[in-house]
């Protein structure tokens, strides 16, 4: 079940949107997965380090963003979902992908990290209980619940795969 609005803050409500009532949070985030890989293999013959505009991140980055922004957000689920009542920081993205030097990196190595975490992820999530599901707690001053965290992650990822789709792919 989604999360109510007050569960997160108004920044996340579109990738909310994008969860399906109807199917689980884990099966969400394998399909996602699927897609991801099988978008980008059968792109096999892209530049990676391909921008389609300058300022733009990377094909490369763009994967890495959806890693580390997985990796903060899971962090942030298992500290609400086990009862830490710490308000946790925010983060900035751009900061994160500034210091990124993937061009030399390749891409099998990203897609690695991306399924060690994904698999991860789906791990915690699937073995949270519904009230670990429903726990709030703070991140970036705002309330979040661990079950806005799971759609947010699936969210934010069906927004990179259009991303993907639509400005990096379709292009080339």
């Amino acid at each position: 079940m989604k999360p109510t609005d007050k569960e997160y803050g108004a920044f996340y409500a579109g990738y909310i949107a994008r969860v399906q009532e109807h199917k689980s949070f884990d099966q969400q985030l394998r399909e996602n997965m699927d897609t991801t890989l099988s978008l980008l293999a059968s792109s096999k013959n892209i530049d990676n380090n391909y921008r389609y505009a300058k300022g733009k991140w990377s094909i490369k980055e763009v994967i890495q963003h959806i890693v580390d922004t997985e990796r903060i957000m899971i962090y942030r689920a298992l500290r609400i979902a086990r009862g830490d009542k710490t308000s946790l920081p925010g983060f900035e993205q751009d900061d994160y992908v500034d210091v990124l030097d993937l061009e030399n990196v390749p891409m099998n190595e990203i897609l690695d990290e991306y399924k060690t975490v994904r698999h991860a992820s789906i791990s915690f999530i699937k073995r949270c209980g519904p009230k670990a599901l429903l726990r709030i707690g703070q991140a970036d001053n705002r309330p979040i619940s661990v079950r806005a965290i799971a759609c947010i992650l699936i969210g934010h990822e069906l927004h990179h795969i259009q991303v993907l789709e639509e400005r990096y792919l379709s292009s080339l």
